[in-house]
């Protein structure tokens, strides 16, 4: 009886240098032990490899959506080349409605998309219209001149990209709200279609 009492009297002096004891064993026998060296160099590579992977999957997202976009171009060039557009009296945000219709990884198309239609005289006049205003953003409004038969027409389609990664916004935006803005463009001469 008398050494438990002494033991507990002894444990109820001491408690503090116990503990920092027992914090500076297990603070070497981590630094000695081996065992989770795999899980600490997984953590050390997690994050990098997390980023890259993410920035592959959305580089890969965006050029199925450049592609996607080039196909929609293509489709509203042949409106124009063929007369479709000009005898319809397709306006610009009809002409939008209906190439979207394809439209799959261009998510909200009918309202992201913005397009421009120019006239030429040649195909050495061809000049494409500036997408991004003074501050850097999409402009608002492109010219919409589908032409007559025989005429030099640029056909241009701009869309606004958004991001969804936090390290991509940084590397792959090239607008000022952080977004990517996917071109493209189409210069044709229309067919001799019959003016109506």
């Amino acid at each position: 009886m008398a050494i438990e009492r002494q033991a507990l009297v002894l444990s109820n002096e001491c408690p503090k240098m116990s503990v920092q004891s027992n914090r500076r064993r297990h603070f070497f026998k981590l630094c000695r032990d081996r065992q989770g060296t795999a899980a600490l160099e997984f953590a050390l590579i997690a994050l990098p490899f997390l980023v890259l992977s993410f920035g592959i999957m959305e580089l890969g997202c965006i050029f199925w959506g450049n592609y996607e976009l080039d196909n929609l171009t293509t489709s509203a060039a042949r409106l124009v080349r063929t007369g479709e557009a000009q005898s319809g009296k397709l306006t610009q945000a009809q002409m939008v409605e209906r190439i979207c219709g394809g439209a799959v990884v261009l998510t909200n198309c009918a309202t992201k998309l913005k397009i421009s239609v120019q006239t030429f005289n040649n195909f050495a006049s061809v000049n494409g219209p500036a997408p991004k205003d003074d501050k850097g953003n999409l402009q608002k409004t492109f010219p919409y001149q589908p032409g007559g038969p025989s005429q030099v027409v640029l056909v241009t389609s701009f869309y606004e990209w958004r991001l969804f990664g936090p390290s991509s916004i940084a590397l792959l935006s090239n607008l000022a709200d952080g977004n990517r803005l996917l071109q493209s463009s189409a210069v044709i001469q229309t067919e001799p279609f019959p003016q109506s």
